[in-house]
């Protein structure tokens, strides 16, 4: 039996992307709110959120999918941020500094846990 693949229009592709960013942050907001205290897996599903939103943007302006799934810095926030600036992104106040900021935490977190192996 052979399987045929057909390709997927990028609209679909950011949309599905956007979808799972949503169901990120809203994961980051069970799992932070109401003095909940569990900091490492709240920083990555709000960097993680962060991350499917711009690359849906990018799709949505027509990045193939082929490079935004292998990006030399798949999960820098700031370099993601950088190309949607590149494609008109609408300037949203503290972005740039939100993306540095989380991308910083994150990193830091993830790489502790990797010493720690």
């Amino acid at each position: 039996m052979t399987i045929i693949e057909m390709p997927q229009p990028l609209g679909l592709f950011a949309g599905q992307l956007f979808d799972r960013g949503i169901e990120y942050l809203e994961a980051f907001e069970v799992l932070s709110g109401d003095g909940v205290r569990k900091y490492h897996p709240s920083y990555f599903l709000c960097a993680h959120s962060l991350e499917l939103f711009l690359k849906s943007y990018l799709a949505a302006k027509g990045v193939p999918k082929s490079k935004i799934r292998h990006r030399p810095k798949q999960h820098d926030l700031t370099a993601l941020l950088e190309e949607c600036n590149v494609l008109s992104l609408p300037d949203v106040t503290d972005l740039k500094d939100f993306a540095s900021a989380i991308y910083s935490i994150e990193s830091r977190l993830r790489f502790s846990v990797s010493d720690q192996l």
